[in-house]
C-alpha cells in the first residue's frame, strides 16, 4: 500500500537522480538513492535523541550517528512518510520496469524471484551528521 500512496512521490524521487538508476542496478547490483526527504523539526529531535550507535569506521571515513529502524520505529519517531518512500522503491520499479533477467548479472535473492527481482531490508538506516558534513556514497 505504500507504493500506491506514494508512487508519484517514489517517481519524482527515481528521476531526480544524477545517474539511470536501472543502469546502476545492473552494473552494480545495487543503487545509491539519493533523498531529500525533509522531516519535521520534532522529528529530527526524537531521531537525534534515539542515535545513540557511532559508526564502527575510523573517523576519517565516517563520524555519522546511526540507527536501524523497522516501521513500527519510524512511526514512533514521526518518519513513517520517509520509511514508506524507501521502502516502496522495490515495489515500485518492480511493477513497471522489465529487468530481462535473461540479461541481469545478478540473481534475485529471496524473497525476490524473477519476475519482482528487488527486494527491500528488513530495516532503513538513519544517520546524523555533523553540522556541514553529509553523506558521500562509497560504491
Amino acid at each position: 500500500t505504500a507504493v500506491l500512496a506514494h508512487s508519484v512521490d517514489i517517481q519524482n524521487l527515481l528521476e531526480s537522480q544524477g545517474c539511470d538508476v536501472m543502469r546502476e542496478l545492473q552494473q552494480n547490483g545495487y543503487a545509491v538513492i539519493d533523498t531529500n526527504i525533509k522531516a519535521t523539526r520534532e522529528a529530527r529531535n526524537l531521531l537525534a535523541a534515539s542515535l545513540v550507535t557511532k559508526s564502527s569506521q575510523d573517523s576519517q571515513i565516517r563520524r555519522d550517528t546511526t540507527r536501524f529502524l523497522d516501521r513500527r520505529d519510524a512511526k514512533l519517531l514521526e518518519l513513517e512518510y520517509q520509511y514508506d518512500i524507501l521502502m516502496g522503491v522495490a515495489s515500485y520499479m518492480n511493477e513497471r520496469f522489465d529487468f530481462h533477467m535473461e540479461d541481469w548479472p545478478f540473481p534475485p535473492r529471496a524473497p525476490a524471484t524473477s519476475a519482482c527481482p528487488l527486494t527491500n531490508p528488513k530495516y532503513v538506516q538513519a544517520a546524523e551528521y555533523r553540522e556541514n558534513e553529509f553523506y558521500v556514497a562509497h560504491r
